[in-house]
């Protein structure tokens, strides 16, 4: 079983990073390069033998794992994710800057001595980025959500962490949404027993605004709900998603989204979506072109295990269709973008299919939810264990992909970076194989959602950058 499934059942984006955090725990560190090599520090491998497609690990001699990508302004790609091998001490977050051959530009590690993990990442209309997620090296003692602005050249211009109110012992940011004059901060604050959504609503120079907590259950009694993702809504508002609990004749935790209003603090609708026994979640949520949304993540199946589910919605919450697409084995949706011809291009990992444990899952989806086409992309290593994300080029069709990497035999991973032609065609790898599809039948539920005003600090901390090697 999936180490991460088993320690919940959470967005599977969401807990890549913590995924890696427990690989660490039982034993990580030692050598982890793959048959193609590790570069050394800031250092580009051999050039890519094809400039239409490729694949290539980053890392150092510890663990590392990249599982965001977005476009920068000046047609580069920014990746994100988690570092051992480099940076002040414990699991800094790693940013890698690459030019759209492969070539690395830049990187940096950020942190302090403990552990500091990074969930989102988003360009800023400035020319400069936020970072959202954890940290452990600041302040009072446990886990703190963190966010973190960057200058357009990936120096930290201010960043701020998030003690949570009396009574929760922890808190994590999962998204950093600029809205126009304000910046959305979403994530949840946990005890040991439930899970609290939280909204905070940041000037431009990262002071507090207003902080609001979310229910996805509609209550505000004890419960889970955990927001994974969220993105600008066209009236700059900021719709979300994640996973909520609901008692109805018995207990059920199903995949559950929202809109807030452009003031970050009221709520314009919230559904939940889950079956008779689900424990269903979204990972993320992106803006359609006909002022809707997408939205994928996980589902169980009939037969014990979890497979992509994926859900489009309208501008006003209802569902439009439905679909998942699994096998025999742990699987997981974990990114999602539509295509400028309507389609949409889902990125998920596989243990029930390809060549190793685990390999990535790439599926074009047809407008109506059907599956166009899907292949996995693997080597007898793993690969997309703790997490992974696309960037669909919009004016070539190429996909380029980002993962982990654990060789097998390894208790450490590197990263994964992939270049992807059209219609999936890839490098040699060791094989590709298909799945098959199915339909669901959940049907979506009508919740009030509870906004009850948070205590919550946000005060400044003092990590530092690293730059690893010379470009």
């Amino acid at each position: 079983m999936n180490p991460v499934q088993a320690v919940s059942q959470a967005a599977p984006r969401l807990l890549c990073a913590f995924g890696l955090a427990a690989l660490i725990a039982c034993g990580g560190g030692g050598g982890g390069a793959s048959s193609a090599g590790t570069p050394a520090p800031g250092t580009d491998p051999a050039p890519p033998a094809s400039t239409e497609y490729w694949a290539k690990t980053l890392g150092g001699s510890q663990a590392d794992s990249l599982y965001l990508i977005i476009p920068t302004a000046d047609g580069k790609l920014l990746m994100g994710g988690v570092t051992q091998s480099f940076g002040a001490g414990g699991t800094d977050v790693w940013l890698v800057k690459a030019g759209l051959d492969g070539a690395l530009v830049s990187q940096f590690a950020y942190g302090g001595a403990g552990e500091d993990k990074v969930y989102d990442l988003r360009a800023t209309p400035d020319g400069g980025y936020l970072l959202a997620g954890s940290t452990t090296s600041f302040g009072a003692s446990g886990t703190q959500g963190w966010v973190v602005k960057l200058n357009a050249d990936l120096s930290i211009q201010w960043e701020r962490r998030h003690a949570p109110e009396s009574g929760y012992q922890s808190s994590v940011f999962t998204a950093a949404v600029p809205t126009g004059q304000h910046i959305g901060v979403l994530g949840f604050q946990s005890t040991t027993s439930m899970d609290r959504g939280l909204l905070l609503d940041l000037n431009a120079d990262g002071s507090l605004n207003g902080q609001v907590g979310l229910n996805g259950n509609g209550h505000d009694g004890p419960g889970f709900t955990r927001v994974a993702s969220a993105c600008k809504t066209p009236d700059g508002g900021i719709a979300l998603a994640g996973d909520a609990d609901l008692m109805l004749s018995v207990y059920h935790r199903g995949g559950w989204f929202a809109r807030i209003a452009p003031d970050l603090k009221t709520v314009t609708w919230s559904n939940w979506i889950g079956g008779s026994s689900s424990s269903s979640s979204f990972a993320i949520i992106r803006p359609t072109s006909d002022n809707g949304f997408i939205l994928a993540g996980q589902s169980p199946d009939s037969i014990g295990f979890t497979d992509p589910w994926f859900v489009k919605i309208g501008e006003t919450g209802l569902t439009a269709w439905q679909n998942g697409i699994g096998g025999s084995g742990w699987n997981s949706a974990l990114d999602i973008q539509e295509l400028p011809n309507g389609h949409f291009q889902l990125l998920g990992s596989t243990s029930a299919f390809g060549a190793g444990s685990y390999d990535l899952w790439l599926i074009d989806l047809m407008a109506s939810g059907a599956v166009q086409w899907q292949k996995t992309l693997g080597t007898t290593a793993s690969e997309g264990f703790f997490g992974a994300a696309l960037h669909s080029d919009p004016s070539t069709g190429a996909a380029y992909l980002v993962s982990d990497r654990t060789a097998a035999g390894s208790a450490s991973s590197d990263a994964w970076f992939l270049k992807v032609k059209p219609g999936g065609i890839c490098p040699p790898l060791d094989a590709v194989s298909s799945g098959y599809a199915y339909s669901t039948g959940k049907l979506p539920t009508s919740l009030a959602l509870s906004t009850p005003a948070l205590n919550g600090t946000l005060t400044p901390t003092a990590a530092t950058r690293t730059p690893i090697g010379t470009p």
